[in-house]
């Protein structure tokens, strides 16, 4: 099944994308809440940092050949989008030669040589034909991606009472976790409202537009567009028609 492996790569490469955005030393619930934000953008799936931290840390403490299992597939598929994977069987034929050896402990360190980590030329040329090729394409893309990050100036928002707004740099914001990096369609689109009985909730057809999630004192707040709740960090749910009917038009209910 190689759960074990994908999650632990998953984790990786959230903490070296945390480092491109200036993160320094993210932590796993900073690692676990981007990858919950990028299952939820690759396919709409739903699960929280939480579950990611704990199949983390169940797959990191699992003994030798000894795998874990992610019962939601549309996650896993997210994950193996994520990580630059066709589908499950290229992440598989990526383990191959762990497999070959019969040792699933192996399926970290040789992922990791493969795919995290561009910059080892040497292994690359000790490679076959078609792993050097994409050696080399991976290093372009990645040196191309960065030579953009660092040309272009850091842009920074916060969330304000029902939206988000850019600013300047805090580094006290950044101590309280409200700095984000400026992401425009979360300025554009994701803002908090109160829907009443004449809100539209669903596109024609059949898609949500509106999402919900507790705040820190348990109160329902409902949001624009899919992400993380700007005050718990939790993944938003979409809404559905018994949350509609129980808590914004009960009236209509009780008809």
């Amino acid at each position: 099944m190689s759960h074990k492996a994908l999650i632990i790569l998953a984790f990786k490469k959230a903490g070296q994308n945390e480092l491109i955005k200036g993160n320094k030393e993210p932590s796993k619930t900073e690692k676990a809440t981007a990858l919950s934000v990028a299952v939820a953008e690759i396919n709409r799936s739903t699960i929280g940092e939480k579950s990611l931290r704990t199949y983390y840390k169940r797959a990191s403490s699992a003994e030798e050949g000894e795998d874990i299992k992610i019962p939601q597939w549309e996650v896993v598929e997210a994950l193996l989008q994520y990580l630059g994977f066709t589908d499950y069987a290229d992440f598989l034929q990526s383990l191959g030669e762990a497999k070959q050896l019969g040792d699933l402990k192996e399926d970290r360190t040789i992922a990791e040589e493969k795919f995290m980590k561009p910059f080892f030329i040497k292994g690359w040329f000790l490679s076959n034909r078609k792993g050097l090729i994409l050696g080399f394409t991976g290093i372009t893309v990645l040196l191309v991606f960065l030579f953009i990050n660092l040309k272009e100036e850091q842009r920074w928002m916060v969330w304000q009472i029902d939206h988000y707004k850019e600013v300047d740099f805090n580094a006290q914001l950044v101590g309280h976790g409200r700095l984000k990096r400026y992401r425009e369609e979360r300025v554009e689109e994701f803002k908090k409202v109160e829907p009443d009985c004449n809100t539209i909730f669903f596109n024609k057809d059949g898609s949500v537009k509106i999402w919900y999630g507790k705040n820190s004192e348990g109160q329902l707040e409902f949001f624009t567009a899919l992400g993380l709740h700007p005050e718990t960090g939790k993944t938003l749910k979409s809404i559905t028609e018994y949350m509609i009917l129980k808590y914004i038009c009960p009236k209509e209910r009780d008809q």
